[in-house]
């Protein structure tokens, strides 16, 4: 399904635009102000167990706790390989779901929410962009947001406070992230 979602059409479309907003201003010089922004997930308990295997292979097995916990991570880099400090997102229906994490030991500047799913709905992705994106790209004028089609970035609240902020949201054609955003194919954990 996704293979068939990599449309030439669709794709120079995207890049069509992307150029536009590049051009139109002047970010091509901008590094710093273009960022991309991904929501990943994270399995809480991941600990498997050691194994042996032959020199070489190239499948091995292991078993973890079985625990399936998950948080959500939202993170932003620039094309100059700066980022900004992560948003967590636990699965919970109050703040009492932050209790049971050591949140005084997460990234400095990490900001933290909850969510019935544990994943990004609209109003925390508003919640993103204003107290996480927008405080930590400095005061720069305009910058470019490269992002996924997923319907919590897509709605008319972050748009306008995009807008208001001189920030161009520019949106990845659907199912193409895979191959297209920045942050699947180029970030790299040290």
């Amino acid at each position: 399904m996704r293979h068939q979602c990599m449309d030439k059409t669709k794709v120079n479309k995207y890049f069509s635009a992307l150029k536009s907003v590049l051009d139109e201003q002047n970010l091509h010089v901008k590094p710093n102000a273009i960022w991309n922004m991904d929501e990943t997930g994270l399995q809480l308990d991941h600990k498997p167990t050691k194994i042996v295997a032959a020199k070489g292979s190239r499948h091995l097995h292991t078993c973890t706790s079985g625990n399936r916990e998950m948080v959500t991570i939202i993170a932003a880099v620039n094309a100059a390989g700066d980022s900004i400090p992560p948003h967590v997102i636990v699965k919970g229906k109050t703040k009492r779901s932050l209790y049971s994490l050591q949140t005084e030991n997460a990234p400095e500047g990490a900001t933290w929410s909850w969510s019935d799913s544990g994943w990004t709905k609209q109003g925390i992705a508003l919640l993103w962009f204003t107290d996480s994106f927008l405080p930590n790209i400095g005061n720069d004028r305009p910058q470019i947001l490269i992002l996924d089609g997923h319907d919590s970035h897509n709605f008319i609240e972050l748009i306008d406070v995009a807008l208001q902020n001189e920030i161009h949201l520019v949106e990845l054609p659907a199912h193409t992230s895979h191959w297209l955003q920045p942050c699947d194919r180029t970030v790299r954990s040290i």
